[in-house]
């Protein structure tokens, strides 16, 4: 009967019956019974044995077994190695296990967060005092990132416990951090925790790609946000992102005054390539693009950044003005033909050779005329994907740049 009962350890359905029947056992036999059921299903062996009399020693036991898993590169047993020391209230050996932590990988993310979908509120505290004393960045992140994902909402008395627990943080992250305003978003803290020079901190994160969140930030805690449309117009051109580009291409239409948009316009394009990028795609014909392209600096990367705004429907604007605006800014033609690129094989077909152009992987083509001056049937006999080899630009198409490897020995 009993080794039916523990062959069913394995479905949840039978849990509840395992406990009652733990119970109902006494002295060695109980003993027995468990140490048999944590081979099992350790964190079900470790309920049994704390919902009846205390049994040190068999709590020992299990504890031991429990911090071994909870060791393990797979996700379950983690989750249930560190569930049962919770259960257990060894909170001292899931700081032991923690502590020893130096690389959080996506095993430890995923257990963190199904820790916290099965932990009520009272021990998500203890589990957020134990990961921040261990000062590890990855799990104070994760498990932040997690109670985000529940959605919940701590009792006065649970607040103030996290409340102490932020300058430790702080001391971790800097109050300059994102995740040290986020542990006081997500946790619902007191605004008496907000730092006083918080326009200062949103002015450095939105600089580095957070403005929804800091929107988000000032409107939970009821600041009034301290940057008009320019202003953040402005904070975005400080750092050429494609993250910054795309936020200031959002901000950039809700500027109502035409010449204060010029001379943003002017502004992106000396700025740098993702800027150049945005506003280039600003251009409705195709042959206005391409010219507009072919006399920036960043010719031979330019399409492959454009991408991410044909996927959005901007306002028009006036297509004069951006052409003159544009030829205005770049009065230096590049030189990039003749200029000798390293090419990296993406693909081939019986006559073309596909490529990305390194480091910025701008899209290349290689007619087999300017690889070989012998006949080729099929290129790809001669090139695999994969293959890197020294090419000249030779001419610069709507979508791709035109590469030559013979010419490059002329």
């Amino acid at each position: 009967m009993i080794e039916n009962l523990l062959n069913k350890a394995s479905d949840k359905k039978y849990h509840q019956s395992l406990r009652y029947f733990s119970h109902s056992l006494k002295g060695d036999k109980r003993v027995v019974f468990i140490k048999e059921l944590a081979e099992k299903d350790i964190l079900l062996a470790s309920q049994c044995v704390m919902s009846s009399e205390s049994n040190i020693e068999l709590e020992n036991y299990l504890a031991d077994n429990a911090l071994n898993q909870s060791n393990s590169n797979i996700v379950e047993f983690k989750v249930k190695g560190l569930l049962s020391l919770i259960e257990l209230n060894r909170y001292e050996l899931i700081y032991s296990a923690l502590s020893k932590t130096t690389k959080i990988d996506k095993v430890y993310r995923y257990a963190i967060n199904q820790i916290v979908a099965e932990l009520d509120r009272d021990n998500i505290v203890k589990l957020i005092d134990i990961i921040l004393k261990t000062r590890t960045k990855g799990l104070v992140s994760s498990v932040i990132a997690s109670v985000d994902n529940r959605d919940i909402e701590f009792s006065s008395d649970q607040k103030s416990k996290l409340e102490l627990l932020f300058p430790l943080m702080t001391q971790i992250y800097g109050t300059d951090n994102q995740r040290s305003l986020k542990y006081l978003q997500v946790l619902g803290l007191s605004k008496k925790l907000v730092p006083i020079d918080i326009d200062r901190i949103a002015e450095l994160r939105i600089k580095k790609g957070a403005y929804q969140f800091i929107k988000e930030f000032y409107l939970y805690y009821e600041i009034p946000f301290p940057f008009s449309t320019s202003e953040l117009c402005d904070i975005y051109l400080k750092r050429n992102t494609q993250t910054n580009a795309l936020a200031f291409a959002q901000s950039f239409f809700d500027i109502d005054n035409f010449d204060i948009k010029c001379d943003f316009i002017s502004k992106a394009l000396k700025t740098g390539k993702n800027f150049t990028a945005f506003i280039i795609s600003l251009l409705k014909s195709s042959k206005d693009r391409q010219n507009a392209i072919l006399i920036s600096p960043d010719v031979l990367i330019l399409k492959k950044l454009m991408k991410p705004f044909s996927f959005v429907e901007y306002p028009d604007f006036d297509q004069n003005k951006l052409i003159e605006i544009i030829n205005n800014t770049f009065t230096v033609k590049p030189k990039c033909m003749g200029k000798i690129v390293t090419c990296k094989v993406t693909g081939t077909i019986p006559k073309t050779i596909f490529v990305d152009i390194l480091p910025d992987k701008a899209k290349g083509t290689i007619w087999v005329k300017e690889f070989s001056n012998k006949y080729v049937d099929d290129i790809g006999e001669f090139v695999k994907i994969g293959d890197t080899f020294n090419a000249v630009v030779i001419g610069i198409g709507e979508k791709y740049v035109q590469l030559s490897v013979n010419q490059i020995k002329k």
